[in-house]
């Protein structure tokens, strides 16, 4: 009986468990704190979102912001309630979520891929803007960042 595979597999075995594999989570911060972003936080809280991590939210209303970053820190989460925008970008995110409104989406895109942060929005209804239509994406190629459009209604 030939055991060579069986030694092969061992020894690739071992191999693979000498390397150290880091797997860094994805930051996400939030903007808007309506039932949009407790849908986003409670998938998040759920273990849907398992390589992403909340760590910073935004809204007009500080109170709604301070509830949902306690909401989300109950989840073990590290997450800051933030009164501006220059805050919410000083966490370094990967994403910038927004859940607020048309008028939240021309206010935050530009300044959050002009700083390497894509942005998920689910106001769609500013790009009907044509030339917001036309910057967001050539802002977005120009520093290497994203922006995904997505429905949430």
């Amino acid at each position: 009986m030939d055991d060579g595979g069986f030694c092969r597999f061992w020894k690739i075995k071992r191999i693979f468990a000498t390397i150290k594999c880091e797997f860094v989570m994805k930051k996400i911060v939030i903007v808007g704190c309506g039932k949009l972003a407790n849908i986003v936080a409670n998938a998040s809280l759920q273990g849907l979102l398992p390589e992403y991590e909340i760590v910073g939210v935004y809204s007009r209303s500080m109170e709604k912001a301070a509830s949902l970053a306690e909401k989300i820190c109950k989840g073990g989460y590290d997450c800051k309630a933030v009164a501006s925008w220059s805050e919410l970008l000083a966490l370094h995110p990967d994403y910038l979520v927004e859940t607020a409104s048309p008028a939240a989406m021309y206010e935050c895109a530009l300044p959050a891929l002009k700083q390497g942060v894509s942005i998920v929005t689910l106001s769609i209804g500013a790009f009907a803007d044509d030339d917001f239509y036309d910057e967001v994406p050539r802002t977005a190629r120009e520093n290497n960042t994203h922006a995904y459009i997505v429905s949430g209604a």
